[in-house]
């Protein structure tokens, strides 16, 4: 007798989806390329090397169309990133202003949340990724599952093959930085990356002209036609079948767009009266206080605190019903510029294994990060933290004040040991320098 053979197990991901939006897919990849960053303190020029950065992908399946990506700075990205990342799915896109000579858009090109607001009110049937510990957060599942009522499939694992049409279009992007010459090539034995002697210069691209390039890139995919798409464009068919059929649409999601990055968190609130303290809340390892905790009916009670990842120098109490009851804010130190949780947590374990903290730990960071420019991992760091520092949310006479109350480098760095040469305080003065050429 001759045993029949088992039948194959059918995967159901590979079965090509019709309807846009019916299927996003979501990966990163670690970029091949290496790329520098000039900046100008104290009118001294300083061109440093930067590490490999990563870069986040959303593609619809059913039209091959790019929704939004996300450049992180690191080559771990964390689940802030991918908050960032699907909401630019939402929000408007909004074209750079080039400075490369030579370089621009194509006609008509751009990403699908800029052809209106039909578009951006498109409803997401599923979001695919992969089992990332990034992906599996708690913060990423609210977010698609309950505020954009999607559903998460996270795949088999060690199976790229579901998410094949996220893989092909990495692929496609990577073949055009490959043509850098500070590129790593595909593989470690590849023939096109840099040689042993010139993996320490600068690169010649430098961040923004690489964002620049990523951005025309990236839109010009939207507008090529494919063979599989019967010699249409991405946008094309995308715009085609909305014109010409039903979709099923979401409105909700244009108006809380802008609240999507905001996370919610439950938290008690402590009064020791032992030790004569104000009412506070424990959050990222400081106290927060406000005159809204002194309410009596607070005291030793929960509440929920609402903030901004990107900016945790306030925060939003609410109770545990979702009324507002007011604002708290942290200590005066940790007010003088714009910070992330990823950057606070970063300051405290510094602080845990190296350092104490100094009287303003901001600038302190900011001078330990500047102290060891010349590896390319710190000064990844340091271009990330420019940005985040620059990007502020009050007037630039407050940030001056903030920034000038202590000029010497000695008083604002992490620990108490005097430097061997003097390293200038940050400033929002430091600028970086645009794309240079020739």
């Amino acid at each position: 007798l001759i045993k029949p053979e088992p039948k194959k197990r059918q995967v159901l991901s590979l079965l090509t989806n019709k309807v846009p939006f019916d299927e996003i897919q979501i990966d990163s990849q670690v970029m091949d390329l290496h790329c520098s960053c000039n900046f100008e303190i104290n009118g001294e020029l300083l061109p440093l090397r930067l590490s490999r950065l990563s870069i986040y992908y959303a593609i619809d399946v059913a039209t091959d169309c790019i929704l939004s990506y996300k450049i992180c700075f690191t080559q771990h990205p964390n689940q802030q990133d991918v908050t960032d990342l699907i909401i630019g799915i939402i929000k408007p896109w909004k074209p750079m202003h080039l400075k490369i000579p030579g370089l621009k858009y194509s006609p008509e090109a751009c990403l699908p949340s800029n052809l209106g607001v039909e578009f951006r009110a498109i409803a997401i049937n599923m979001i695919r990724m992969d089992n990332a510990l990034c992906h599996m957060a708690h913060s990423i599942r609210d977010l698609i599952c309950h505020k954009l009522n999607a559903t998460l499939n996270f795949g088999l694992p060690k199976r790229p093959k579901g998410r094949n049409y996220i893989e092909h279009a990495i692929a496609i992007i990577s073949k055009d930085l490959h043509r850098f010459e500070s590129t790593t090539g595909s593989n470690p034995n590849s023939h096109i990356k840099e040689k042993g002697g010139s993996n320490k210069k600068i690169p010649v691209i430098t961040l923004d002209a690489l964002e620049e390039v990523l951005s025309v890139l990236i839109t010009d995919h939207n507008i090529k036609s494919q063979a599989k798409l019967n010699r249409s464009s991405p946008l094309q068919v995308l715009k085609q079948y909305v014109s010409q059929n039903y979709m099923n649409l979401n409105p909700t999601q244009i108006h809380i767009a802008n609240s999507l990055h905001l996370k919610q968190k439950v938290v008690p609130v402590k009064w020791i009266k032992s030790e004569n303290r104000r009412p506070h809340i424990n959050f990222e390892n400081l106290r927060y206080t406000g005159n809204c905790l002194s309410a009596k009916e607070l005291q030793n009670k929960e509440v929920i605190v609402e903030y901004d990842e990107s900016d945790i120098r306030t925060l939003k109490v609410l109770s545990l019903d979702g009324k507002p009851i007011g604002t708290v804010v942290a200590p005066r130190t940790w007010q003088s510029k714009r910070h992330s949780v990823r950057t606070r947590s970063r300051i405290f374990k510094i602080v845990k294994h190296e350092r104490s903290l100094s009287a303003d730990p901001l600038s302190g960071y900011f001078n330990y990060i500047y102290e060891k420019r010349h590896l390319p991992k710190y000064a990844t760091e340091l271009a990330r933290i420019f940005r985040e520092f620059s990007s502020q949310t009050f007037h630039t006479e407050d940030i001056s004040s903030a920034s000038n109350d202590d000029t010497s480098s000695d008083s604002t760095q992490l620990g108490s040991k005097r430097r061997k040469h003097k390293i200038p305080t940050w400033t929002p003065e430091i600028e970086l320098l645009p794309v240079r050429r020739g």
